[in-house]
This record gives C-alpha cells, sequence and structure tokens, in this order.
C-alpha cells in the first residue's frame, strides 16, 4: 500500500493554509494588511506664494484644518527674523501634525534654499520689501538698488509696502477689539490695503518708512529667493525713485523731476 501523503487543511478566517503543499495563501494575506499602528500618514498640500505674511500662511492652514487656530502658528516662532523665513513654496504636511512641526519644516527649507548664501537680519528685510514690490524678476535688483541707495544717502525709504503692512496692522487690531466678546479670530482683514494719500504721513508704526528713516525693525512678508538674491547683491546704479506702472513694469529715475515725469507718463 502506497504511503499516504498527509495533507492538514485549516479551516479559519484567514483562509485555508495547506501544509503539504506548502500554500500559506491565508498567511500572506494577513501578513499584507497594514495593521493600525502602521496606516500611512494622511498629508495636505499647502502653497504659501512668495510675499505673504504669516497672517495669511495662518489663516490658510487654519481653513486647511492643521491648526485650529492662528494664535498656534504664531507661537510657534520664537523670533522676529522668523517672519521672514517661513519660505513659500509648496508643502505636504501631516494632518495630525502641530504648528511647532510645521514651522520646523518650513524653517528647514528655507535654510536648504539659501544654503551657500549669508544672509543677515537686514538683507531679509530689504528682501521683504522687494517682494512687494517687484512684479518681475528683472526689477528685483534695480529696485534693491533704489533702496541700496537712499540707505547710503540716509534718505527715507517711502516704500508703500511698509505703509500697507502698518495700516493692516491697525485694521487687525480694530477687529480684533470690535469683536473681543465674539472672539472672532478676524482672519478676512485685507493684509495689503489700498492706500489712501494720508496714511502716508497718518499711520504711526515703526514700519512707516515714510516717517522713519533705516529699515523696519523686521520683515514685512516672506521673500521667496530671487528676492533675497536681489537684496544681496543690489544693481549698482545712481537711481532714487521708481514707479511700476499698470503692467506691472518699474520704471526708475535719478531726480524727483524724473521721477515726476514717470508718474505722468505711465501712471495717468
Amino acid at each position: 500500500m502506497k504511503a499516504l501523503k498527509r495533507i492538514l487543511i485549516i479551516m479559519s478566517g484567514l483562509g485555508f493554509i495547506a501544509f503539504g503543499g506548502l500554500l500559506w495563501w491565508g498567511w500572506q494575506q494577513f501578513q499584507t494588511q497594514p495593521s493600525a499602528e502602521v496606516q500611512k500618514q494622511v498629508e495636505i498640500t499647502v502653497l504659501f506664494p512668495e510675499g505673504w505674511r504669516i497672517e495669511e500662511m495662518a489663516a490658510r492652514l487654519t481653513g486647511e484644518k492643521l491648526i485650529t487656530n492662528p494664535g498656534e502658528f504664531y507661537s510657534a516662532l520664537s523670533m522676529p527674523d522668523q517672519f521672514g523665513q517661513l519660505f513659500p513654496d509648496t508643502y505636504r504636511f501631516a494632518e495630525s501634525g502641530s504648528a511647532d512641526a510645521i514651522v520646523l519644516k518650513m524653517l528647514a527649507n528655507y535654510k536648504k534654499r539659501i544654503a551657500g548664501f549669508t544672509v543677515g537680519s537686514e538683507d531679509l528685510i530689504l528682501a521683504s520689501i522687494v517682494e512687494r514690490e517687484a512684479k518681475h524678476d528683472e526689477d528685483r535688483a534695480a529696485i534693491a538698488g533704489v533702496y541700496a541707495n537712499r540707505l547710503k544717502l540716509g534718505m527715507k525709504l517711502d516704500a508703500d509696502p511698509t505703509v500697507q503692512y502698518a495700516k493692516a496692522n491697525e485694521l487687525h487690531l480694530k477687529c480684533v477689539a470690535e469683536t473681543y466678546e465674539t472672539g472672532a479670530d478676524c482672519l478676512e482683514v485685507n493684509w495689503w490695503p489700498v492706500l489712501l494719500r494720508a496714511d502716508y504721513l497718518s499711520i504711526q508704526s515703526p514700519y512707516n518708512t515714510y516717517l522713519n528713516a533705516g529699515l523696519p525693525p523686521a520683515p514685512i512678508s516672506n521673500p521667496g529667493l530671487a528676492s533675497i538674491q536681489a537684496a544681496l547683491k543690489p544693481a549698482e546704479h545712481d537711481y532714487l525713485y521708481f514707479i511700476t506702472d499698470k503692467e506691472g513694469k518699474a520704471h526708475f529715475a535719478k531726480t524727483i523731476a524724473e521721477h515726476q515725469e514717470n508718474i505722468v507718463q505711465y501712471l495717468q
């Protein structure tokens, strides 16, 4: 009598296991199923454009449910210089992450992008202004050159974005005061408001470069690499003024008379 090949078949919720044929189908199925502890981390993609304020970034993160309120984001920033070091880029953040983790990732990206450059605090402040002023890459270094020239001569920068920054701060504080009892976060404030003629000399703020000489105390936006490079190496020229036309092109002038001519030619 031939020896019988013993086959043990075990029926279970995992499927069948045939030891005689070495068919481990059930076991393999079990092994390929991810456990609850190893579930894939859900990530949210977030785009931060160049030139945004930290408040705009906080609003977007709040809208994506990555933080519960803007205060979490602000608290994760420890130094004023970091306000300009949140590098504008497209990020993927863990849905279950924290504001601290988000800030650390953005700061690490900033350090990676500026590797090879020495960027001081004043360079970053200047870059943050250039970012808001320049509409075309080819104008960035020339605009930085205008501000560099004015700083050398002890002239006030007269940079519109710094007044916008100061005005938005006032609007935000007003909103917070008016909605204090409701606890509104005032995320809908226009962070780059249109300026009225009176704003230039009426808004009392250290950020208003129409009233204060030198650079503002901290970056007014988070600049991209092109603006940082422009601030590090401004174009060498004799221009002290510039305007930006309706198409975003910058036009430069050496004297106030030439500047007025540009205003008439390109803006009126």
